[in-house]
């Protein structure tokens, strides 16, 4: 039955829950070596979760992203550097993480764990009305994080939880055919897609959501710009999605097929050809 295929594919793609409370511990202890830290500079730290894993898209414990808040002076010292910024942090937890692995991708300070679970610590300075500048691609950006949390829970709670599931599969279809687009712009367009269709889904007609989803993504790719989740940054995409989104539309529509009529084995062969076969059971 296809709904047991998308079933199961939904199950396997959430992070288990072992690594989950490892997540949360180690989120819990990296934050307050910042506090610690910086509280001795008369500061008040606060963290986040931001990116896929903030959005529960995330699929594997990795490159987890934690928005932390450091204090209002070093806003004025930025002309110190980017560096300098991610020392200190870095100084903050080699008191608790000492043998860890750590790197600077331009994003934030990179911590590998043990090499399971990664972190991706990201500098911020929160404004009075909430909003947040935070490091992104070597540059200081604005994010509306209150916004973007409550437009992707309103549009997912009205689609009983599928936007999650649509973007967590998603995540398979990108890394299977190495795609290279970046999750924010992937759960952007996932939004947008369930913005603007009256249809609903269910585990039964999975198959159908995913030829929709490519039949819009094949029309909607072509923009050069896509409104982000917030409603007010613009995401630019790199990269020509054209042939990949036409081939699985195409591959898509031949598995829809095939399911109706009866061939459901064929079907499966199909789907791991956008997929792939490792979060398959079968």
């Amino acid at each position: 039955m296809i709904k047991d295929i998308f079933r199961d594919l939904s199950s396997n793609v959430r992070i288990p829950n072992e690594s989950l409370k490892l997540i949360y511990k180690h989120k819990k202890e990296i934050t307050a070596c910042i506090d610690e830290y910086f509280i001795m500079n008369q500061a008040v730290i606060s963290s986040q979760y931001i990116g896929s894993f903030g959005r529960n898209t995330a699929i594997y414990p990795e490159n987890i992203r934690i928005l932390t808040v450091i204090p209002e002076e070093m806003y004025w010292q930025l002309s110190l550097g980017i560096p300098k910024i991610l020392e200190k942090i870095k100084t903050a937890l080699m008191k608790k993480y000492s043998s860890c692995d750590y790197s600077d991708n331009g994003n934030g300070l990179n911590i590998n764990i043990n090499g399971d679970i990664s972190f991706e610590i990201v500098p911020g300075f929160v404004y009075d009305n909430g909003q947040y500048i935070y490091l992104c691609n070597g540059e200081w950006r604005k994010l509306n994080l209150k916004a973007e949390r409550e437009n992707f829970s309103m549009v997912n709670h009205n689609v009983n939880n599928n936007l999650v599931e649509l973007c967590r599969m998603l995540k398979l279809w990108k890394n299977f055919l190495n795609i290279d687009i970046s999750n924010i712009l992937l759960d952007t367009f996932a939004y947008h897609f369930f913005c603007y269709q009256e249809k609903r889904y269910s585990f039964d007609t999975f198959d159908e959501m995913f030829v929709d989803f490519f039949d819009y993504l094949e029309h909607h790719c072509i923009r050069e710009y896509v409104i982000s989740l917030d409603g007010e940054t613009v995401l630019q995409k790199k990269i020509d999605l054209s042939d990949v989104t036409f081939l699985s539309a195409t591959i898509a529509r031949t598995a829809l097929s095939v399911a109706e009529c009866g061939m459901v084995e064929e079907a499966i062969k199909d789907w791991k050809r956008i997929f792939g076969n490792s979060m398959f059971s079968s």
